[in-house]
């Protein structure tokens, strides 16, 4: 089977009962492969409602070269945003992940001025939602 290097998937809005694991395995299912790295979850707050949800980082090893999986990194490295349902009539919207993958997470750490300006865009994206 032919693989391809993949980029990490941006999602800005999951719920909070859904866990590391489900993300995985919806990925791998629609990947057609145990092609899932690691996810990353961060718990936010919603300015306007005040109820807590998660931002998701899905960071994959090769992926499987199929016809989806080359329209959804196409549209991905073209800045689109797509929408994966991962149990009908739920989807998630799913972006390139532009920002640097976590260093050592909650670790106090000076920034650098390549920080900042990841750090500024994701809040960015982040006030779109």
């Amino acid at each position: 089977m032919i693989t391809m290097e993949f980029p990490s998937i941006f999602i800005p809005r999951v719920t909070c009962q859904t866990s590391e694991q489900y993300i995985k395995e919806v990925f791998d299912y629609f990947l057609c492969g145990e092609c899932v790295k690691k996810v990353d979850l961060i718990i936010k707050e919603d300015g306007r409602t005040g109820k807590m949800y998660q931002i998701a980082f899905v960071h994959f090893t090769k992926v499987p070269e199929t016809e989806d999986t080359k329209e959804l990194k196409e549209k991905l490295e073209k800045g689109e945003s797509v929408m994966l349902t991962y149990n009908y009539p739920w989807y998630w919207v799913l972006r390139k992940n532009t920002s640097a993958e976590r260093r050592e997470k909650g670790r106090p750490r000076l920034l650098s001025e390549r920080d900042m300006t990841e750090i500024k865009a994701a809040q960015e994206l982040l006030r779109r939602d």
